[in-house]
């Protein structure tokens, strides 16, 4: 999805099961090889990753195939967000920092949108979110200066690449424009009172129709939502 150290760090922890294919775009695949030195690092063990670059096009982007999953058809969406500190590309991103992936399952036709790092909502992702029967979306923050307002960090979600969910243009909002049966926030950080179940936050997006993310969560396509 991209090259953040949030996202990749697992990678490490499987060093003794390579070789591995790693399915990233040709932006992740730079930073995991220079400012993140994933690739010659686990180079090392048993050959290490094997890259397979994601296409990328924002004007008819190209459906594929991973070998291990035949039935779901992936299309990669380019999204508005940032790159990791490290990349030199870091607050000037550039398609391809982050993507959301579009997953149709072949024999039924149900469809997710996958995408944690959703930092501004542009038409081409929204035309995306709405052909989605289920939305995986980027569920960070609440508040865009919560980290700062809680005095545990000094970025806001904009900064970070996240769309908070509250306020005018937030999260909620996207999500009450469009059609989806099921709509789950992800990748949400320690900080964000959704996480209290007893909360008033949480109770306004249970208001709205939306879900958070658990772990264990299963989701399956191969039956009719």
């Amino acid at each position: 999805m991209d090259s953040q150290v949030d996202h990749t760090t697992g990678l490490l922890t499987l060093r003794e099961g390579l070789p591995l294919d790693l399915w990233c775009t040709a932006q992740v695949h730079e930073d995991l090889s220079s400012g993140f030195p994933l690739f010659p690092m686990l180079a090392h063990w048993n050959g290490g990753l094997r890259w397979q670059e994601i296409p990328l096009d924002d004007g008819a982007p190209e459906a594929f195939v991973v070998p291990c999953a035949p039935n779901l058809k992936l299309t990669a969406i380019p999204l508005l967000s940032n790159a990791p500190p490290y990349s030199p590309r870091r607050d000037q991103p550039h398609p391809g920092d982050n993507i959301g992936i579009f997953i149709e399952d072949t024999r039924t036709g149900n469809t997710v949108l996958y995408a944690p790092g959703l930092g501004k909502p542009d038409a081409n992702i929204l035309q995306w979110m709405c052909k989605a029967d289920v939305l995986m979306v980027d569920g960070t923050v609440w508040h865009d200066d919560e980290m700062i307002r809680q005095k545990v960090g000094t970025k806001t979600g904009q900064a970070m690449g996240h769309l908070a969910q509250s306020g005018p243009g937030g999260m909620i909002e996207v999500l009450d424009s469009v059609p989806a049966k099921y709509k789950i926030l992800i990748h949400i950080n320690n900080t964000n009172p959704i996480l209290n179940e007893d909360s008033d936050e949480r109770a306004q997006l249970i208001q709205h129709g939306i879900d958070v993310a658990w772990d264990g969560m299963h989701i399956d396509l191969s039956e009719k939502l």
